[in-house]
């Protein structure tokens, strides 16, 4: 298995670990895997989707906040 992409993950909570990646197996099959509390566990897609619409909620939040400053 080797990891073909890495990417930061931003919480907004506590204890979580801030690591993705997607490993590609020797068959080519892939998947999205992070840790939790430092174990390696996988992420399936439902709730990547979930954390994208967290994140882009976020940033949209920020950058109209840095509009109101500017």
């Amino acid at each position: 298995m080797k990891i073909i992409h890495r990417c930061r993950v931003l919480h907004d909570g506590w204890g979580m670990d801030n690591s993705l990646w997607v490993a590609e197996n020797e068959d080519g099959s892939r998947k999205i895997q992070t840790t939790r509390h430092g174990m390696n566990c996988e992420v399936d897609c439902k709730a990547l989707d979930h954390k994208i619409k967290k994140t882009q909620e976020s940033l949209d939040g920020l950058i109209a906040a840095k509009k109101l400053c500017s």
